[in-house]
């Protein structure tokens, strides 16, 4: 008797080892069927902000919807650096549960996690969606800078958050959350979950993104990209950057990536899939239907 439970203890502990995830760099809900498709979200943002993609594309796809680590309650990584981490785990993940006909949907930093992770993971996944990122975000305002004067620029960005308080943390939120989504509803509910983010995981990450430069690894992107540019005309007209000033920035930070298309949704913010999500997701299906070989438009 004590064998057999001695036998069945075992059993079910290599169960419960083999269920366990071996990623400690982001959260994962699984959901739907057919080829994989991994929503990845940006900078303290949860899965929910996918809740409505997910709901169109389950019935076709597998679902992956991620928070990443330190982000909206998710727990933090301990490493010195961390994008490079999450973007190390997420290729291992995909490599894991990719399948023909998969697509990867990435807004912010999540969008600039995937094209990094493209530069090194050739075919890695069939398709590629970027929703508002740029691969050298510190040169959207100053196009002269290089990566090693953008480290010594913002570095500090590291510490920004650290000696905050809550009630600092969410006011500081709320204000920027307010110009990136024009959904009051849909901010209300990101800015509940982005207020759970750890503080030092919302300095790093924002400091490594605004030092790596990806432009010159974008011709190793061999898989079609879909660049989504979001426009609200009264809102970014207040910056003073006009429609045509905004896409040549995103024109000429993707000129090196040789299958690319860029289009422009009008009446959004940053959160484009939640301000006008008919209009975001009309474009993933052409995307989708397109032949990997169209090439540029």
């Amino acid at each position: 008797m004590n064998l057999l439970r001695l036998k069945l203890y075992t059993a079910l502990l290599w169960t419960a080892l083999a269920a366990t995830p071996p990623y400690s760099a982001f959260s994962v809900e699984v959901q739907g069927k057919g080829p994989a498709m991994f929503l990845i979200p940006g900078a303290t943002s949860p899965a929910d902000v996918w809740r409505e993609t997910a709901a169109r594309y389950s019935d076709r796809y597998r679902v992956h919807l991620f928070t990443l680590a330190g982000y909206a309650g998710v727990p933090p990584l301990s490493n010195p650096h961390i994008l490079p981490e999450i973007k190390r785990q997420l290729i291992n993940y995909i490599k894991e549960n990719q399948s023909p006909g998969s697509v990867l949907i990435g807004h912010s930093i999540g969008g600039f996690l995937g094209l990094w992770l493209a530069t090194e993971a050739e075919d890695l996944p069939d398709k590629m969606v970027i929703v508002d990122a740029l691969p050298f975000l510190a040169a959207a305002q100053s196009p002269s800078i290089n990566a090693e004067q953008a480290r010594q620029a913002f570095l500090r960005y590291k510490n920004y958050y650290l000696n905050m308080d809550s009630a600092t943390v969410r006011a500081n939120q709320q204000m920027i959350l307010q110009g990136m989504i024009k959904n009051d509803s849909a901010r209300a509910v990101v800015l509940e979950k982005s207020v759970l983010s750890d503080r030092r995981t919302m300095g790093q990450t924002m400091y490594e993104l605004m030092s790596t430069d990806l432009r010159d690894a974008l011709p190793r992107i061999s898989i079609p990209l879909l660049v989504l540019v979001p426009w609200d005309a009264p809102f970014d007209s207040l910056s003073g950057i006009q429609r045509e000033q905004k896409l040549t920035i995103y024109h000429q930070q993707y000129a090196q990536a040789p299958n690319c298309r860029l289009r422009l949704i009008e009446n959004s913010r940053h959160f484009i899939m939640l301000d006008q999500t008919d209009a975001f997701h009309k474009e993933i299906d052409a995307f989708l239907s397109i032949s990997p070989s169209s090439g540029n438009n």
